[in-house]
């Protein structure tokens, strides 16, 4: 950690830095509030790959040319430095149907991007990520036989630029909300990014009505709720195994919760009683 923030530290785009304050939310990336005498900035390094990084780099600095993500100030191998918006004020006082649809209307505009992308390749990541996660012949034995229960998905309309991961903490809540964090951006169907939203925050059917309906009357479209639930069925999954390894990271028993959570979810939609996580663990 002293190593990245001495590289922070030497970086042409700031000068007179005051203070550098880490931002401990989020699993995936070393990020940083810096103090500076012009003013304040977010600072994200990363870790992943070329291809995150790219994708990235690229869709953050479309989304800011369209206004709805911070200015960005500097990127590089590295790096990416963006303006700090404080959100602490607003985010209090919203309740979850406003941060729905505050939300959804920011997805909206991401779905209108147009940049070359990636094609959302679901398997793929599902895979990685149990790769990752290097499990026993046993548990291998027990995803597999989970795999085959997960629908076959066909894209049968046109693919947007999707966000991928639209958890309430990668949107900023303030007087002009913003959306950022778009390592996991790719070409999809717009119900892959709904479907995601709901399961990384756990909507409830209330509110996903809410986000379905605000999108719909939106877009002027009509969603397909089937294919919305398959994709669930896989997000679910996902961020299941994906918090799983973190946690297995880090330590923190908090991730393990949130794995559990999300397991728990694809359980009651899948109609399983598996208990992914208790085998797991």
């Amino acid at each position: 950690m002293n190593e990245i923030i001495q590289q922070l530290k030497l970086l042409p785009c700031f000068k007179q830095i005051s203070d550098i304050q880490n931002i401990k939310e989020g699993a995936s990336h070393c990020c940083f509030k810096v103090l500076t005498k012009d003013g304040s900035y977010f600072a994200k390094y990363f870790e992943g790959t070329r291809t995150t990084r790219e994708i990235e780099h690229s869709v953050t600095l479309l989304a800011a040319k369209e206004m709805f993500s911070p200015v960005v100030l500097y990127h590089s191998n590295q790096w990416l430095i963006t303006e700090y918006i404080n959100s602490s004020n607003v985010i209090d006082e919203l309740k979850i149907t406003d941060k729905v649809l505050l939300a959804v209307e920011l997805i909206s505009k991401c779905h209108q991007l147009t940049i070359k992308l990636p094609t959302l390749a679901l398997n793929t990541i599902l895979n990685n990520v149990i790769s990752d996660l290097s499990l026993s012949s046993k548990n291998l034995f027990l995803m597999s036989s989970i795999i085959t229960k997960l629908p076959i998905i066909k894209n049968s309309q046109p693919l947007v630029v999707c966000h991928g991961d639209v958890n309430f903490s990668n949107v900023i809540f303030a007087k002009n909300s913003f959306l950022v964090d778009f390592e996991c951006a790719s070409l999809a169907e717009p119900e892959y990014d709904l479907a995601m939203m709901i399961a990384i925050n756990l909507l409830s059917e209330s509110h996903q009505a809410v986000l379905c309906s605000h999108y719909e009357k939106i877009n002027s479209t009509i969603l397909s709720h089937s294919k919305l639930t398959s994709y669930l069925s896989y997000c679910y999954l996902i961020n299941g195994l994906w918090y799983l390894l973190k946690s297995r990271d880090k330590g923190q028993c908090e991730l393990l919760n949130l794995s559990l959570k999300q397991f728990t979810a694809f359980d009651d939609l899948m109609d399983l009683n598996a208990r992914y996580v208790v085998e797991m663990r």
